[in-house]
């Protein structure tokens, strides 16, 4: 079986800062909702929040579930980072908010599994998402997964945070999830469009997998992410509909699409572009890319001012890095 988890108002959120306004999160959850999308992923749950009913953040789930309806088939989501919310003060599951997925980075793996464990016992659809997996040297990859199976979440994710995913490589992390993820567990895509391959990507997981194993796949309307965005979820629909005989609305995202996401596009655009694809192919985190757009710098500064990033370097983000090697180019 295969699933759609639309991120728009989570990783899309990154765009604007989550302050897409209630309004505007009504009716895109709506519209999502009326296109049989199978998850609909509401936005953060972080600490320390001063609420503002129109950001996609939430400091607890039931602020979220306003944002829930009956008048569809979808499941809902949250997203947790392990640095930024403290699942133990999280509500026991009450049948609305059905998954929560936690987030982690490489150096904070077992604070984020041990999150992941409260999640599970609190009574949640548990999806791990490790920041960076695809970037995991093959024995952090075998260890981590040895610790998702003992945790047995409904979903682990392979995201391919830098956008560096070659066709070859998504084929070896297929072999080795082959090898040693339980079979019941749900495989998630999480790709970006660095390369511009976020949906051929998708296209080739699906293919491998023929039916093996149940896959969710993340996307977000019209591709909206931090630039450069993710798999753009019109695009996986149809895909989905003519290769998979799914029967998803395509045209139920086409107003809000029009009337809210064209609109912060035009603001703040994203989609492929080559500081970003720079930075994917070095494997360095797009903090940089951003850092040397933002900085007025020519394509030829900014290959050579990523060149000059050590790979170790590179894989946070830091303005004292970023400032460094910007003297040396």
């Amino acid at each position: 079986m295969i699933k759609l988890l639309d991120c728009t108002l989570r990783d899309g959120g990154h765009v604007i800062d989550c302050h897409f306004g209630k309004e505007k999160i009504k009716d895109i959850v709506d519209s999502l909702g009326r296109s049989g999308c199978d998850i609909i992923e509401l936005g953060f749950l972080r600490d320390d929040v001063s609420r503002d009913e129109n950001d996609s953040i939430y400091a607890d789930v039931r602020q979220a579930e306003g944002y829930c309806s009956d008048r569809n088939t979808a499941e809902y989501a949250l997203m947790v980072q392990e640095d930024q919310y403290d699942v133990r003060q999280l509500e026991e599951f009450d049948g609305q908010i059905e998954h929560i997925r936690v987030s982690f980075h490489t150096y904070d793996k077992k604070e984020g599994l041990k999150c992941a464990r409260i999640v599970k016992e609190k009574g949640y659809k548990l999806h791990i998402n490790p920041i960076n997996f695809a970037g995991y040297n093959i024995e952090e990859k075998k260890y981590l997964l040895n610790a998702v199976n003992e945790l047995n979440p409904h979903t682990f994710t392979i995201v391919d945070t830098f956008g560096s995913l070659l066709v070859r490589q998504l084929g070896e992390i297929y072999q080795l999830l082959g090898n040693y993820l339980e079979p019941g567990i749900c495989v998630g895509l999480h790709f970006h469009e660095n390369l511009a391959s976020s949906f051929a990507l998708a296209q080739y997981y699906i293919m491998l997998n023929e039916g093996k194993r149940e896959i969710s796949i993340d996307c977000s309307i019209d591709g909206i992410g931090k630039i450069p965005g993710n798999l753009p979820i019109e695009l996986i629909m149809d895909f989905l509909n003519r290769q998979e005989g799914k029967s998803y609305d395509i045209s139920a995202l086409a107003q809000v699409n029009e009337a809210i996401i064209r609109g912060i596009k035009g603001k703040s655009p994203w989609g492929y572009s080559l500081p970003y694809a720079l930075s994917a192919q070095r494997h360095i985190h797009r903090s940089y890319a951003a850092y040397a757009v933002r900085m007025g710098m020519k394509p030829q500064e900014i290959l050579n001012f990523l060149e000059r990033i050590p790979r170790e370097e590179g894989a946070l983000w830091s303005e004292t890095v970023a400032v460094d090697y910007t003297t040396k180019i």
